[in-house]
């Protein structure tokens, strides 16, 4: 490349197929493709979400699908809301007691993602530990269509 020679972002691979809108207060997670012509984004579909519970606030700022599992194992975390004896114990992907239900996307070092939940009426609160809850299908939906490294926007 000479100097002054503009440089196309798709040429990085830097446009991104999809990104992902979690809207907090209107408890909404909405879902973005690629037009056809590359230069514009639609929204494909929108599902109903939980948010973090007070003290356990979902993360707000930008940042993106780290990783992605279906029906993972989950380790009960080293906090305050887990009796002690039972912090670090791992339950088995699909076993009933497992929070997580049909997929996960990892958004954060320390754990926070979006899930399933079969605590339907949980949606449209704030009720989790900071992660995003949605329906089990929208979670298997969006670990089908959203690729690691999806962009994701927090407001």
């Amino acid at each position: 490349m000479a100097r002054g020679d503009t440089l196309d972002a798709r040429q990085l691979g830097l446009v991104p197929r999809s990104f992902l809108v979690v809207r907090r207060r209107r408890f909404r997670l909405d879902v973005y493709h690629r037009a056809a012509t590359e230069h514009r984004y639609l929204k494909a579909w929108s599902c109903p979400i939980a948010v973090g519970a007070i003290g356990f606030t979902t993360p707000k700022g930008p940042c993106f699908v780290m990783a992605k599992a279906r029906n993972p194992d989950w380790t009960m975390p080293n906090s305050s809301w887990v009796p002690e004896a039972l912090r670090g114990t791992t339950i088995p992907g699909g076993a009933p007691e497992n929070p997580i239900k049909g997929a996960f996307l990892k958004l954060t070092d320390d754990g926070v993602g979006i899930h399933g939940t079969d605590n339907l009426l949980s949606l449209g609160s704030r009720a989790s530990h900071g992660c995003v809850r949605i329906r089990p299908r929208a979670a298997v939906k969006l670990y089908e269509t959203v690729a690691a490294g999806t962009p994701v926007y927090i407001q």
